[in-house]
């Protein structure tokens, strides 16, 4: 993903159960953790997450993530996804 440098990103999760519902309503969300931090400079940054395979909700043809940030702000340009064959 492209984002903004300044991010302050404090969770990032996949909904890997309950259809996206929250976990008090039993949906179940696991963290992923970026292979690096972004850079903490006003500048645009490549943002690249690990998802395993089992984070993912089997069966579905989408998948929901929640991007939270601790400073609430997060600005997101572009997501791509790679599949590994």
């Amino acid at each position: 993903m492209d984002v903004w440098g300044e991010s302050q990103f404090s969770g990032i999760v996949f909904n890997t159960g309950g259809k996206g519902r929250s976990n008090a309503q039993g949906g179940v969300w696991k963290h992923v953790r970026p292979e690096r931090p972004v850079s903490g400079k006003p500048q645009w940054d490549r943002l690249v997450l690990n998802v395993p395979a089992e984070l993912l909700a089997p069966g579905a043809t989408t998948q929901k993530a929640g991007l939270g940030g601790a400073d609430s702000q997060i600005w997101l340009v572009r997501a791509a996804i790679e599949t590994g064959g």
